[in-house]
């Protein structure tokens, strides 16, 4: 096995710390530390942004309504995900929702 520490990012909104804990309690068990990323809550986003993306996702060809502020607060977690961990020298990552369930084995894939 590798000794080398895959890096654990958790997306977590402010309002959710309840979900926060219930990641740390899993990963700690486990003796994964992690890193959080702060979300962005869709319904906190200023409302002139907010309109200028729901007007481009209307004239997409993929959606037939605006998104919503969740669904683009969800894009924008990713976006912002995906720029942290491409910061780091690392060569892989994971990086998870906070509601997931880990499997106990997950250590085996590190």
């Amino acid at each position: 096995m590798s000794t080398t520490k895959i890096p654990i990012y958790i997306i977590n909104l402010d309002r959710s710390p309840n979900r926060l804990s219930y990641m740390d309690k899993q990963l700690s068990k486990l003796k994964m530390p992690f890193e959080r990323i702060v979300a962005i809550d869709g319904h906190q986003i200023q409302p002139q942004i907010l309109q200028s993306y729901q007007q481009q996702s209307k004239r997409s060809w993929i959606h037939y309504a605006a998104l919503s502020a969740g669904e683009i607060g969800y894009a924008f977690n990713w976006h912002h995900a995906w720029r942290t961990v491409s910061s780091h020298n690392s060569k892989a990552c994971v990086v998870l929702e906070n509601d997931v369930k880990i499997h106990d084995n997950i250590k085996k894939c590190n």
